[in-house]
């Protein structure tokens, strides 16, 4: 298959190349080792095709390991390193919004609620805790560590 692309596609293709690799390079399953190998020759022949077609500030050619890959500057100042921290910053929120709202509703008797109150009550809670976040960042968070057993 040959696909016809402009130079800002394979630009566009590249960049959403490198943001998938990302995302995959996370996982650590050793059962997954051979789709990834096979997702990073996918990403190498992307990354050729747009050094070929002048992308030069996205992708090198890295003699000593064969393949062609992202600069550096490119990991650190570009789109793709804007989209990789805001979806991080997002993840870690929303997660940490997620736990702290589930953790509310167990203590305040959420099992007792059918699952669309339920589902309504964690939303207002991450709601509530997303905005707090927004305004004061972790400043008032504090972790109480129980006492050990005796």
């Amino acid at each position: 298959m040959t696909l016809e692309l402009s130079s800002d596609e394979i630009r566009s293709l590249m960049h959403m190349v490198s943001l998938a690799l990302y995302v995959a390079e996370a996982n650590q399953d050793p059962a997954c080792a051979g789709e990834l190998d096979s997702m990073q020759v996918v990403a190498d022949k992307i990354f050729e095709a747009g050094w070929k077609e002048g992308h030069r500030d996205i992708a090198e050619y890295d003699a000593v390991r064969g393949q062609y890959m992202l600069r550096e500057a490119y990991e650190t100042d570009s789109v793709y390193a804007k989209s990789i921290q805001e979806f991080e910053d997002d993840f870690f929120w929303g997660e940490l919004a997620s736990a702290l709202a589930e953790r509310d509703a167990k203590l305040k008797g959420g099992h007792k609620l059918d699952p669309v109150e339920l589902s309504e009550r964690l939303q207002d809670l991450e709601d509530q805790y997303l905005d707090h976040f927004t305004d004061h960042g972790v400043d008032h968070l504090r972790l109480i560590h129980p006492q050990p057993h005796q």
